[in-house]
C-alpha cells in the first residue's frame, strides 16, 4: 500500500461525497486506500459511501476528538507508506496524489522533505491559503495592526514560476507526509482540538531540519469555509483559534509570550464592541485573549 488518504468528517456529508468521488475519479496508477473518520457528527453519515470503491474504510467515533485527534486515529490504522490528509471540502481535479507521491519519493533525500502540499484554489482558480509563515508574536501583532487599519491580513506572497517552493508550513487541508516520519514527530499534538495542529507538527519538523514544500505543478480546489458545522460557528472558531494560538506561542515563544499577551490586552475595548458578535460572545473571546 503506497498511500493512505485520510479525511475527517464532521457534519459535512454532501461535501465529503463530492470529495471522495473526485479522489476516485482522478487518482490513478498508485495503490491507495481512503480512510474516512466521522468525528461524532449529528448529521447521518451514510454507509453507502463505502460502496463508491472497495478501498474505502469508514470509522465512526463515539465522541468528537477534534481534527488532530481524529486524524491520529486514522493514521494508526493506515496501511500506506505515505499519508495524505485532506479536508472534506477539497476537490481533486487531476491526479494530484500521484504527482505529490512521485515528487516526494524522487526528492526526499535531495531536499530532506518533511511535509509536502500543493496549491489550493477556489472555484475561479484563484490561489487561496495553501501555506504560511510560522506564527510568532511579532507577525501576529503586525497582522492585527494591518487588519485594524487596512482590513487586510498579512499574506505571504510568492510567484509560482518554479515547480516547487519552500515554505514554513503547508495547509492542513492537503498535507502529504511519510507515515513513519509523522509517527516519529509525535503525530498531531493532543494540545490542540482544532487549528494549529499542522503548524505545530511542521514546526517540529523544521526544528529537526526537515523542509516543507509546495508543489506548484498541481492544484486542488478548496471550498474554504464551506464546512460551517458548529453552533454559533464563527464565534466558536475564533475562540478555538485564539486558544490554539495561545498554546502554540506559549510553547515555542515562551520568552516573549507574556509580553505579547500584555500587548493583546490593549485590543480588549475594540473587541468588546465588535458588532459582528453578541456581547456574551465577545466576552467569551476576551477570556481567551487574556488567559495566561
Amino acid at each position: 500500500m503506497e498511500l493512505s488518504i485520510i479525511i475527517v468528517n464532521y457534519n459535512s456529508y454532501d461535501l465529503l461525497v463530492d470529495s471522495v468521488k473526485s479522489i476516485i475519479l482522478n487518482t490513478k496508477d498508485i495503490v491507495y486506500e481512503i480512510i474516512i473518520v466521522d468525528n461524532f457528527s449529528s448529521q447521518e453519515l451514510k454507509s453507502e459511501i463505502q460502496n463508491f470503491a472497495d478501498n474505502i474504510t469508514l470509522i465512526r467515533l463515539k465522541k468528537n476528538y477534534g481534527f488532530g485527534g481524529a486524524n491520529n486515529i486514522a493514521a494508526k490504522l493506515a496501511r500506506g507508506h505515505f499519508l495524505f490528509f485532506l479536508n472534506p471540502d477539497t476537490i481533486l481535479i487531476e491526479n494530484s496524489a500521484k504527482k505529490l507521491l512521485d515528487f516526494y519519493k524522487s526528492n526526499k533525500e535531495r531536499f530532506n522533505i518533511g511535509a509536502l502540499g500543493c496549491l489550493l484554489t477556489d472555484l475561479n482558480n484563484n490561489v487561496t491559503n495553501s501555506y504560511g509563515v510560522f506564527p510568532s508574536p511579532l507577525n501576529i501583532l503586525i497582522n492585527q495592526i494591518k487588519y485594524g487599519i487596512f482590513k487586510k491580513r498579512f499574506i505571504f506572497q510568492q510567484n509560482y514560476k518554479e515547480s516547487c517552493i519552500f515554505v514554513d508550513y503547508v495547509s492542513g487541508a492537503d498535507l502529504f507526509i511519510e507515515r513513519q516520519l509523522f509517527i516519529k514527530m509525535g503525530k498531531f499534538s493532543k494540545e490542540y482540538f482544532m487549528y494549529y495542529e499542522e503548524t505545530d507538527l511542521q514546526k517540529k519538523l523544521s526544528l529537526n531540519k526537515y523542509k516543507q514544500m509546495i508543489l506548484t505543478t498541481t492544484k486542488i480546489i478548496h471550498l474554504e469555509g464551506a464546512c460551517n458545522n458548529f453552533k454559533n460557528s464563527n464565534n466558536f472558531k475564533r475562540v478555538y483559534y485564539k486558544k490554539s494560538e495561545n498554546t502554540y506561542l506559549k510553547k515555542y515563544y515562551s520568552r516573549t509570550y507574556y509580553l505579547f499577551k500584555f500587548i493583546q490586552i490593549i485590543w480588549i475595548i475594540p473587541i468588546l464592541f465588535n458588532r459582528n458578535y453578541s456581547f456574551n460572545q465577545n466576552i467569551q473571546y476576551i477570556k481567551e485573549v487574556i488567559k495566561y
